[in-house]
């Protein structure tokens, strides 16, 4: 939904090692997916593979991914949507020894950036989360510090926008 009203035109997502969502599609280390967002003609919104995503290997492995009210939202006739818009979805492996510079490099500084950061990732035990800890050196505190970043967040609704603080 956020890529149809273009508030995201690009997901950077770093894969964790007990993760499969993306690793399914066919690619080495990390890849880029392009899609169009748009409306069928049943009025419903619909992600359609582009480019070299369309005519990879990969092109039928996101149906599990791109899903809405118990449907698989996957097209193959980009030609067919309305009011489309781009969309791309970076898969970064965080088994990579260069993450942090595979993260900066995908993001671009000058456009619009939302975070989400799955606390999961650094919070549980489970060997990812134990190696990133050892080697970013994240503490309990800046975990606790992230956490209420997240949770106590302000409504960023329109009446909080109108007050423009």
């Amino acid at each position: 939904m956020a890529a149809h009203v273009g508030v995201a035109e690009h997901l950077v997502f770093v894969e964790p090692p007990w993760s499969n969502q993306f690793r399914c599609c066919s690619y080495e280390g990390s890849a880029t997916f392009t899609f169009l967002v748009g409306v069928d003609a049943a009025g419903k919104i619909q992600v359609a593979p582009t480019g070299a995503t369309a005519r990879g290997p990969e092109r039928t492995r996101f149906g599990h991914i791109f899903w809405r009210d118990g449907e698989q939202r996957v097209i193959f006739a980009p030609e067919t949507l309305r009011d489309a818009r781009p969309f791309r979805v970076t898969v970064i492996n965080e088994e990579l020894a260069d993450v942090a510079d595979a993260v900066v490099a995908a993001v671009d500084p000058a456009a619009p950036l939302v975070l989400d950061v799955d606390l999961d990732y650094f919070a549980t035990e489970n060997h990812g989360a134990m190696n990133l800890r050892a080697a970013t050196g994240v503490s309990d505190g800046d975990l606790m510090t992230a956490y209420h970043l997240a949770w106590d967040f302000p409504d960023l609704g329109a009446a909080y926008l109108a007050k423009g603080d």
